[in-house]
């Protein structure tokens, strides 16, 4: 059985509340948000409603090294590469510095590794690789910090290394010729969250104006929100003006990959909004990198003729369904697993059947169904493949880490972690891990929270009032969407909808005045408590578009 989450709402200050509501024009329930995101001050209020780029750049020495070797082996005719990561960010990252270098007619060539064939990032093959084809400059992208063997040969073999990377920097730091890393700096500096194509984006600021002043880079920021939602980055802070901004692109459709990837999607002319990219277009780039090879994704990002860009579009959408696909049959089979076995704090599984580049969705399911971290391993010929991911405040490396012995290769953080591992240590390892579960996680660890924000009265259900909400966007990590509740609703109407997996209902407030409409995506178990007297609900609240007519609606998140 599915686990019940614990709702827990914010402590509500309403005297600050009603103060900063009132300086910023919004609802007192909107400014609560804002004091629950930890932003109390006004100009700190002011800078999340109307968020802009800073001019804050990385330090002096590093970009003025970076640009300068850059340019002169570009301008020198010298070979240079780019390494990036089969991800979204990897691929937004690799399309962004390749794209633009392009048009200020420099050449220079890229390589995505393939998730299985190469594996991830730099290693040795590719190292060797670059001096068999006497590379000059290597740029790294969204990897290579963890590197120093292999940079170490790449610079005893003459190659420059150039390492724009956004992941924890290790000791010793790799001997790259340049490095761009925004974790160099304190969590609060401006450029800390930074993923790795907000990294480029900034050097390529200083870099066009350096040397090509009239180039138009902020056009180019439709890559840039890509790849920061779809990694999942700290929405706050610089990330979020170069979100919105990005967006404000992204839904000018003037890329040719992106819009036939959006026509593709079924997108039509919707407004885009951070929740398409991290739901829909964000998987569809990640499903290349998992099934096939992240070059698809660049190619697609960068191309520039219709009918091939179409055809890219139609392979990496086909792609993303056979993703799905696979995902849900190991979501049914790990789930009857599941089902079945012993009670213990935390789900290992592992099966020959499971794609290991799926995996990973498919465990964040399973975690968030049964309110329990879950790793499962997806069995080759040789070894095996782990994801793991957690829930609510338990941090899965930790616990992953006392078990490490077990482990060829691991890496990851509090809330995901991945390594891999001979077939004849899964069943210690799996013993190992559920006995440090019963010992270290509590009852209370184990059931899931749901934040709620403030409460709202249905009279709160207007235009005015969601389009206030929204104005917090766009939504993501470390800036969730508002989350509400209220115990004022009763049921007009109810029904499953999208093949019965889906709630829709017709409410109206107690008092017969309000009614509003509401969708509850993955809620159909949901269905019967809606018959009570008395149910209570969690919403976000949003606009539904249908046919010309813009009007409110809640999406359900829980029902009790």
């Amino acid at each position: 059985m599915a686990s019940q989450k614990r709702w827990l709402i914010y402590p509500q200050n309403e005297n600050l509340s009603q103060k900063l509501g009132q300086s910023l024009q919004l609802p007192a329930s909107i400014a609560q948000v804002l004091l629950n995101r930890d932003i109390s001050s006004l100009q700190q209020a002011r800078d999340f409603v109307k968020p802009s780029i800073s001019d804050a750049n990385f330090d002096t020495t590093r970009l003025t090294a970076a640009c300068h070797l850059l340019e002169d082996k570009l301008s020198s005719k010298k070979k240079v590469m780019i390494l990036g990561d089969y991800d979204a960010d990897g691929m937004t990252s690799t399309s962004l510095m390749t794209s633009v270098l392009k048009k200020l007619g420099y050449e220079l060539s890229f390589f995505i590794p393939h998730r299985f064939e190469d594996g991830y990032g730099l290693n040795q093959k590719i190292a060797e690789r670059c001096v068999q084809k006497k590379i000059s400059l290597l740029i790294t992208l969204d990897c290579g910090i963890t590197n120093t063997k292999e940079i170490a040969y790449l610079r005893s073999h003459n190659v420059d290394v150039l390492l724009l990377d956004h992941h924890t920097i290790p000791t010793p730091c790799p001997d790259a010729t340049v490095i761009l890393n925004p974790k160099f700096y304190e969590p609060d500096h401006a450029l800390y969250d930074l993923c790795t194509v907000g990294i480029v984006f900034k050097f390529l600021v200083a870099f066009c104006d350096t040397y090509h002043p009239d180039y138009p880079i902020h056009l180019d920021l439709d890559l840039v929100a890509i790849g920061t939602v779809a990694d999942v980055v700290n929405l706050r802070g610089e990330n979020r003006g170069l979100v919105q901004e990005g967006l404000v692109l992204l839904n000018q459709r003037r890329r040719l990959g992106i819009r036939l990837l959006i026509e593709e999607a079924k997108l039509g002319q919707i407004d885009i909004t951070g929740y398409h990219i991290g739901f829909v277009i964000g998987p569809i780039l990640n499903a290349a990198g998992r099934l096939s090879t992240g070059q698809l994704g660049v190619d697609l990002l960068t191309s520039e003729h219709e009918d091939s860009g179409r055809h890219l579009a139609k392979k990496l959408y086909s792609l993303n369904q056979k993703r799905k696909g696979l995902g849900q049959d190991i979501l049914k089979e790990a789930l009857e697993v599941v089902e079945a076995s012993e009670d213990a704090p935390v789900i290992v599984m592992a099966s020959s059947n499971w794609h290991p580049g799926i995996i990973g969705i498919t465990a964040s399911q399973i975690a968030r169904t049964f309110s329990k971290p879950t790793v499962l391993i997806g069995i080759g010929d040789d070894f095996g493949r782990a994801s793991a991911r957690s829930i609510g405040e338990i941090d899965i490396y930790a616990l992953l880490n006392q078990c490490s012995s077990h482990f060829m290769k691991f890496g990851g953080h509090k809330a995901a972690a991945g390594f891999s591992i001979d077939l004849s240590k899964i069943d210690a390892f799996r013993d190992q891990l559920i006995s440090l579960s019963k010992e270290k996680l509590s009852k209370k660890d184990l059931q899931d929270i749901l934040y709620i924000d403030a409460k709202l009265s249905p009279s709160d259900f207007e235009l005015p009032f969601v389009s206030d909400a929204l104005k917090l966007s766009p939504f993501g990590q470390g800036n969730p969407e508002p989350v509400f509740y209220s115990n004022d609703l009763k049921v007009v109407d109810s029904r499953l909808v999208g093949d019965g997996k889906h709630l829709k209902v017709s409410f109206i407030s107690k008092d017969g005045k309000h009614p509003i409409n509401a969708i509850g995506f993955g809620l159909s178990e949901k269905l019967e408590l809606l018959y009570k007297k008395n149910i209570e609900c969690v919403f976000n609240v949003d606009i539904n578009y249908w046919n010309g007519q813009s009007t409110p609606q809640l999406k359900l998140i829980d029902i009790k």
